[in-house]
């Protein structure tokens, strides 16, 4: 219903004036077409993607690419965090040029969020060459831009310059163990605690609960 798209879109933005009520009706109308509901269930349940016919996991199959790769986070992103992007610079092949750039108080969507910024950085890299991105010339002209709702600060990272906070940490455990034996994490007032369980009963409970605006919140008061 319109009220959960609201507080999907509320835990992926930093900022609520950035999104309106069109685009929450935009985002039901899709549901309502033929197959609306699987797709959207899809993002919550589907398996970790394979990318190759030897059936290589997503981060191990970034070592075959062939073609430079810019990566621009939003960097209050709830699910994607600055550790992935950590993890994906890791993983690229030496001979591509690979870059990442983060937006500050900005959410999972910064092409939506800060379009201006986004923008800039695009048509930097677009006109870049190979060579120049390689030596990292700027990608940016000017690291302050206004967004209608304020402004965002654009700031380039090397993979040994991101920090992960405490629930980066956590988030990457789960993702970087193995599909089938992940950790659930316990968190109190006074102790976190790591027990062993599947990927599915780890997050099965948490969908249901609704884990996006409980993981922002945890972001908050661990961070």
């Amino acid at each position: 219903d319109m009220d959960t798209i609201e507080k999907y879109l509320e835990a992926a933005y930093v900022n609520r004036a950035a999104f309106d009520n069109e685009l929450i009706q935009q985002i039901r109308g899709c549901t309502e077409g033929d197959g609306g509901h699987a797709a959207f269930a899809s993002i919550l349940w589907s398996p970790p993607i394979t990318v190759s016919e030897e059936g290589k996991k997503f981060y191990d199959a970034l070592s075959d690419l062939d073609c430079d790769v810019l990566l621009l986070f939003g960097r209050d992103d709830p699910w994607c965090k600055p550790a992935f992007a950590k993890r994906m610079l890791e993983k690229l092949p030496s001979h591509v040029a690979s870059r990442y750039v983060q937006c500050s108080d900005v959410g999972h969507c910064p092409n939506h969020e800060s379009p201006k910024a986004t923008a800039h950085v695009l048509q930097s890299w677009l006109q870049q060459s190979h060579k120049e991105r390689q030596k990292t010339t700027p990608l940016f002209t000017q690291n302050r831009i206004k967004e209608r709702w304020g402004h965002t600060t654009l700031e380039e990272l090397k993979s040994d310059e991101i920090e992960l906070s405490l629930v980066d940490r956590l988030a990457v455990t789960f993702v970087y163990a193995s599909h089938d034996a992940k950790y659930v994490v316990g968190l109190s007032n006074d102790s976190i605690n790591l027990h062993s369980a599947t990927l599915d009963e780890l997050l099965r409970p948490y969908y249901r609960a609704g884990i996006f605006a409980a993981w922002k919140q945890l972001s908050h008061m661990y961070n």
